[in-house]
């Protein structure tokens, strides 16, 4: 037990010291030239205008909506302010929605009269999968499609491995995605 203090000890001195001397001894100083000092400020100041930018998220007017399940199974959902264009655009999916919304919504310029995005968990939105949580969550994001009627409909998912699997004749997956598709085509 003795030596493990012994060590401790050394290895705080050990560090205490090579702290003193770089800050102090002119052995760790950079000799650098002149073009490399140029190109190290330049990046610096570029480092500082990324670190220092605020998000250009904007804040959402509607956060909360009523679901027939538990809320904690609503990921996410989010009504920003209205924009200067005549279309609405509703994103629809999973957690997936979450992460790419902000790309999505960008490039609109706020050229849209209302864009929401909607997440739900074990939504996939186009198919239900194979347990009633999922089933609940594709009639739920059909719900809210019907409501609001969007002009433009983003589906943005992260899909399960019985979507890898290959096609048979009359697939009921397919069956149940052009069936989802056609609803969502009204």
């Amino acid at each position: 037990m003795r030596d493990v203090f012994l060590i401790i000890f050394v290895l705080i001195g050990a560090n205490a010291y090579l702290q003193y001397s770089v800050r102090n001894d002119n052995f760790w100083a950079m000799d650098l030239p002149a073009e490399t000092k140029e190109i190290v400020h330049q990046n610096i100041v570029a480092s500082k205008a990324i670190w220092e930018k605020k998000p250009r998220k904007a804040r959402c007017i509607e956060t909360s909506m009523e679901t027939p399940f538990n809320k904690y199974y609503l990921g996410g959902y989010c009504r920003y302010p209205r924009g200067t264009g005549n279309m609405s655009i509703l994103v629809i999916g999973n957690s997936y929605v979450v992460n790419l919304v902000e790309n999505i919504r960008a490039p609109f310029n706020k050229n849209y009269s209302d864009f929401r995005y909607l997440s739900v968990f074990s939504s996939f939105g186009l198919y239900s999968g194979f347990s009633s949580q999922s089933k609940e969550a594709l009639d739920f994001t059909k719900q809210q499609v019907e409501k609001y009627k969007p002009d433009v409909l983003f589906v943005v998912a992260r899909y399960l491995e019985t979507i890898k699997d290959p096609v048979r004749d009359n697939d009921p997956l397919v069956q149940q995605m052009d069936e989802t598709i056609e609803f969502y085509e009204k």
